[in-house]
């Protein structure tokens, strides 16, 4: 709104404010209003508009494509803001591009997914954007099979950057999650859903939170029966996680390095465990969580 206020000759301002909006209403859920910004941001796209409305615009639209699983809608999105990215001296759309391997790794189209994981790395070079770095060797880990993806998503987080860009650590995780699924390992998978929603959690990702819900109730993705007190069970997936944790002795600063989140949030966190299961310290969250 400033932009627009401040700056209203500029239409490339304004185009923004709406592509913003836009990427805004998805981020929230609300794919009605999201359309109704798409159509706002339309009149500043085009031929006679900056080029990078058109681009971000589509980008934003083909990664939430595919956070709903909509991978056609996704990848012609993709596809064209690229397109449009390809003459940007500066490579603002490699975000996108990331989102163009996966989709097209989904698609199980892998030779296009190679040659766009090719244009990534070649566009990258030389820029040391941890968050870059982190969309690179995510795309990197997607494109490779059975146990050599497993070892490169290994390798891209237990990278350790403090300007690691938190949202692209969720959703390496998240792909993590999905192929330790695919590869049968039904427990793992499901600890890594969880790890990844505390992160989407942390960051106020709600589209993001509401797809590992969704993965969470695949029956394909079990969870594991009760252990220990019964009363466990009034805590939340994400919180049984972060109580067996302290139970294991582990403290809150090795927590928060885990699950890659601040000390404070799991300070949070763990005042609300101990406030739903009526304990007033770890020593007493751990004999509750060992006993039947």
């Amino acid at each position: 709104d400033d932009l627009e206020l401040f700056e209203p000759e500029f239409k490339y301002h304004r185009g923004l404010r709406h592509v913003f909006r836009v990427w805004r209403a998805h981020a929230l859920g609300d794919e009605t209003l999201a359309q109704s910004y798409a159509a706002e941001a339309q009149r500043f796209a085009g031929a006679e508009s900056h080029p990078a409305i058109t681009a971000q615009l589509a980008a934003w639209q083909g990664h939430f494509a595919l956070l709903r699983g909509d991978l056609a809608e996704s990848l012609a999105q993709l596809s064209r803001a690229a397109e449009i990215g390809t003459g940007f001296t500066n490579p603002t759309l490699l975000r996108c591009d990331a989102d163009l391997v996966e989709v097209l790794v989904r698609l199980g189209r892998h030779r296009e997914a190679t040659q766009a994981l090719l244009s990534l790395e070649s566009r990258s070079v030389g820029l040391r954007s941890p968050w870059l770095m982190m969309a690179v060797a995510r795309s990197r880990a997607i494109l490779a099979d059975g146990e050599q993806s497993l070892q490169l998503f290994g390798q891209a987080l237990d990278s350790r950057n403090s300007r690691d860009s938190l949202l692209e650590r969720a959703r390496t995780m998240l792909c993590y999650a999905e192929r330790l699924k695919a590869l049968g390992r039904l427990r793992d998978a499901r600890d890594g859903l969880l790890r990844a929603k505390v992160m989407f959690d942390e960051v106020g990702a709600n589209a993001w939170i509401q797809h590992v819900d969704a993965l969470l109730l695949d029956e394909r993705v079990e969870a594991p029966g009760p252990q220990g007190n019964p009363a466990m069970l009034l805590l939340a997936d994400h919180e049984r996680v972060l109580a067996r944790m302290v139970a294991r002795g582990m403290r809150n600063k090795e927590i928060a390095s885990t699950l890659f989140v601040s000390v404070r949030t799991v300070e949070v966190r763990l005042t609300a465990i101990y406030r739903k299961l009526g304990v007033e310290s770890r020593a007493q969250l751990t004999a509750l969580a060992a006993s039947k």
